[in-house]
């Protein structure tokens, strides 16, 4: 049987060194965001985008810029009203173009 220090196991996922312990959240709030915290140490990279993520952006750029929603750097509501048609269009051509698929 192996030792324990004779192998060394990586988590290269990007979910690796967030948590949802709430103790670890009224911690240090400033690590905080959207009910996770990063763990000590754990380098943030690059989130994974996949066909859902990219679509949910999409809607929520959308209702951001209807004014519908805040937006998340600022925590202020604005509209654009040509930049939410803009992601509903897009969002109208993926539809059509992913039908049946």
């Amino acid at each position: 049987m192996a030792k324990e220090e004779d192998f060394k196991i990586v988590d290269k996922r990007s979910s690796a060194g967030i948590s949802e312990d709430p103790k670890s959240k009224a911690k240090d709030e400033s690590k905080q965001g959207e009910g996770f915290v990063m763990k000590e140490g754990a380098e943030q990279g690059p989130m994974q985008i996949d066909f859902s993520t990219f679509i949910f952006s999409l809607a929520t750029g959308a209702l951001i810029n209807m004014g519908l929603a805040p937006d998340p750097q600022t925590n202020k509501v604005t509209k654009s009203l040509p930049l939410a048609k803009q992601n509903i269009d897009l969002l109208a051509m993926l539809q059509d173009k992913t039908k049946n698929n």
